[in-house]
């Protein structure tokens, strides 16, 4: 599962909705795709689900126009009946000729035009090229009012094949392949990593605390907002005293785990911010800058490092840091070095250690022998990722449990 907020929800299957009406009238079939391929997928899985159920055909009809968004590959085709609708998807699934017009094309979502209302088309039967029309403004990116084909009548919508995700492959290749640089969204590493030439060797990088001083270029955000994570009653309120009038507010950690430490934290701060972009007032800052000690707390400083990563990933805006303090430094100085920190936003994860500023970025473990294949068989490993460094702190691997290796 990739990182960030979740949530899971167990409900009970909904009771079946009643049969639509049996409409003899002609149908347009509808079908969209991302790729050429999912959409011939599309049309063999739908050929099979009308070869084995028997749900009204206006209902089918119905759900593949409404229940479904309309992708670039595109495919349309007016069907008499359930029977026709089948023969003509069994003909496309092999490649051979229709015997209706088949409409099939590559368009933009969200094409321009005036709304198709599908109203003007019910009154008109299989022979009259309103349908057929309809079918093919469709395929072409016009938008259509589907509803207005079945406006009072009783539809209902069926259960249909999903849709056919293409398989991609994110393996390595075997052999030997040029360099492929390597950059971050901010476009600051430059360097280029070798893949590896065959499956037994491994990448191995490690995080690297790099002094980088205050870019005198930068510039401020319009708004920030400091929240002051795990941080003691009197340092945190020297603190907020020394920001002066930019926003800020405390957050407080008092367990002894540093799991519930995190979860505490995390959860609070998720909560702030929902009420600030969501609550009536909307309140966006430009900045969120997450505040912890850089030490006793390490791994609640580690968790809010993934946890600003995450944030990150979910939102443009804000842009968000996380920000490790050394706690014997002045609140004066440590809310200049906070200042400082927001006229640099691309730095996402950095610290303040004695008087020195430093960002982390990755580094490529050196290859040799003993890092070509780190793995043994029967080995017992814990691997951490997602949290910033978190399952390195926790006292499940810290100190190590014996005979197990780390690797983060």
């Amino acid at each position: 599962m990739s990182p960030g907020p979740k949530g899971h929800v167990v409900v009970e299957e909904a009771p079946p909705s009643p049969r639509g009406d049996d409409d003899p009238s002609p149908q347009v079939v509808a079908l969209s795709a991302r790729t050429p391929k999912a959409l011939s997928r599309m049309i063999r899985d739908l050929a099979a689900r009308l070869a084995e159920e028997d749900d009204a055909f206006a209902d089918l009809a119905f759900t593949l126009q409404t229940g479904r968004e309309g992708y670039e590959e595109r495919l349309a085709f007016v069907a008499a009946s359930r029977g026709e609708a089948l023969a003509t998807l069994s003909a496309l699934a092999d490649e051979r000729a229709a015997a209706v017009a088949v409409f099939r094309g590559r368009t933009r979502r969200g094409g321009a035009g005036a709304v198709l209302d599908g109203a003007e088309a019910v009154a008109h039967s299989l022979d009259d090229p309103a349908l057929d029309d309809l079918a093919r403004a469709w395929v072409e990116g016009l938008p259509v009012n589907w509803r207005g084909l079945h406006r009072g009548k009783t539809r209902r919508r069926v259960a249909l094949p999903p849709y056919p995700l293409d398989p991609i492959s994110h393996w390595l290749p075997a052999g030997r392949v040029p360099l492929i640089p390597v950059e971050t969204k901010e476009r600051v590493v430059t360097r280029a990593v070798p893949v590896v030439e065959d499956e037994d060797e491994t990448l191995l990088l490690r995080p690297l605390w790099l002094d980088k001083p205050v870019s005198a270029e930068g510039v401020s955000p319009s708004s920030r907002l400091v929240l002051l994570c795990g941080l003691p009653a009197a340092l945190a309120e020297g603190l907020q005293r020394a920001l002066g009038d930019a926003p800020s507010r405390v957050i407080g950690a008092q367990s002894a785990d540093p799991g519930d430490d995190f979860m505490d934290v995390a959860t609070a701060v998720m909560t702030l911010l929902r009420d600030l972009l969501l609550g009536p007032e909307k309140l966006r800052p430009g900045l969120v800058q997450l505040v912890a000690p850089k030490t006793p707390c390490a791994a609640l400083t580690a968790g809010l490092s993934g946890l600003a990563g995450t944030l990150a990933q979910e939102t443009v805006s804000p842009v968000f840091q996380s920000i490790a303090i050394d706690p014997a430094v002045d609140a004066v100085v440590r809310a200049r070095f906070l200042d400082e920190d927001s006229r640099c936003p691309k730095d996402r994860l950095i610290r303040h250690d004695g008087g020195h500023r430093q960002v982390r970025r990755l580094a490529e473990l050196p290859s040799g022998p003993a890092l070509s294949r780190p793995w043994r068989d029967g080995g017992c490993y814990v691997i951490s990722g997602g949290l910033g460094g978190w399952g390195g702190c926790s006292p499940m691997t810290s100190p190590p449990m014996p005979g197990i290796r780390r690797w983060f």
